[in-house]
C-alpha cells in the first residue's frame, strides 16, 4: 500500500525537500525588500551661505497598506578629499514645524517632512552629510530606506 502523505513523500526525496526549503527562504528574502523610496530637494529660497538650510524629503510608500515609519538621522562621513567634513546641527520636522521621529504614509501614497540644518562654523568651507533612515514600525531595516543629504557650506568664500 502506498502512503502518500506529504511528510512521507518529502522524506523519500531529500533533494526535493532541500529545494523547497531554499525556495521558501528565497521567497521570504525577496518579500523583505524595501517598500519605500525617498527623494529630497533643497529650499532654494535660502542661499548656501545662510546659517539655516531646509531640505524637503518626500517619502513614497510602495506598500498596499498604510505604513508608519520610524525616522532616524545621523551625521555621516562624506569626505571626498576636496574639503573637510564638519558637523552641523539638524532636526527632522513635520510640515507644521514640529520635531518628529515618525511619519505615517497612506498606501501607495507620498508624504513629506523637512530636514533643517544649522551651520556651526560660518567661516570655513566644508561638507556636511546627514543620513536619514526610514524603518517600518515593527519591521526590519531591509524593508526601509535611506538617503544621504550632502550639504556644501561655502564659508566666507566667493560663492556667497
Amino acid at each position: 500500500m502506498i502512503n502518500n502523505t506529504l511528510p512521507n513523500f518529502l522524506t523519500s526525496f531529500p533533494r526535493l525537500t532541500i529545494l523547497i526549503t531554499l525556495l521558501t527562504v528565497f521567497a521570504s528574502e525577496t518579500h523583505a525588500q524595501s517598500s519605500v523610496s525617498m527623494t529630497y530637494s533643497r529650499d532654494l529660497d535660502h542661499a548656501l551661505s545662510e546659517t539655516i538650510q531646509y531640505y524637503t524629503v518626500e517619502v513614497s510608500n510602495l506598500n498596499s497598506s498604510k505604513t508608519t515609519y520610524e525616522l532616524t538621522a545621523t551625521l555621516v562621513d562624506c569626505n571626498d578629499g576636496s574639503l573637510v567634513d564638519k558637523e552641523v546641527q539638524f532636526e527632522l520636522n513635520s510640515e507644521a514645524g514640529a520635531v518628529i521621529n515618525l511619519i505615517t504614509v497612506d498606501a501607495a501614497s507620498k508624504a513629506t517632512f523637512t530636514l533643517k540644518t544649522t551651520k556651526i562654523d560660518l567661516d570655513t568651507t566644508f561638507w556636511s552629510c546627514v543620513e536619514i533612515q526610514l524603518i517600518p514600525k515593527g519591521g526590519s531595516r531591509s524593508q526601509g530606506g535611506s538617503v544621504v543629504i550632502k550639504q556644501l557650506n561655502p564659508g566666507n568664500s566667493n560663492s556667497k
